[in-house]
C-alpha cells in the first residue's frame, strides 16, 4: 500500500529511524495517528494531483423546469470532454432526486448500454 518514497518523507518528517518505530509510537501514543496519515495523503495527492483531474467525473443534479415539472441533468466526463449528457423531465422533486441518485451510482452501466445500443 505506501510507497517507500512516502515512508521515508513520514520518517523524516516526524524523525523516525524506521517505520517500525513509527507503527510503535502511534500504537504507544507518542504520535496520534493522524500525523502520519495526512502526511502519506499530503504526497499522493501532490504526486497524482494532475492524474486525479483527468479521470472520468459524474455529476448530476436538477432545477424546476418551467411547466411544473423538474428537469434532471446528468452528466460523464473524462477529462474536460463530455461522455454522455442527458436531460430528463421528471414531474416532482422526489423523482429528481431518484434519478440524480441512480445516475451516480450507475452512470457507467448506461453509458455502456448506450454505446452498445448504438453501435450494434
Amino acid at each position: 500500500m505506501l510507497r517507500p518514497e512516502w515512508e521515508e518523507i513520514v520518517l523524516v518528517k516526524y524523525d523516525f529511524k524506521t517505520w517500525d518505530a513509527l507503527l510503535a509510537a502511534v500504537g504507544y501514543g507518542g504520535m496520534k495517528e493522524g500525523q502520519g496519515v495526512n502526511r502519506l495523503k499530503d504526497e499522493y495527492l501532490k504526486e497524482n494531483k494532475f492524474r486525479l483531474r483527468e479521470e472520468v467525473g459524474t455529476t448530476a443534479d436538477f432545477y424546476k423546469g418551467t411547466n411544473q415539472d423538474y428537469i434532471v441533468h446528468c452528466e460523464v466526463r473524462e477529462n474536460k470532454a463530455v461522455l454522455i449528457g442527458l436531460d430528463l423531465s421528471v414531474p416532482d422533486k422526489e423523482q429528481a432526486e431518484a434519478v440524480c441518485g441512480a445516475w451516480r451510482r450507475k452512470s457507467q452501466e448506461i453509458y455502456s448500454h448506450v454505446m452498445h445500443t448504438l453501435l450494434s
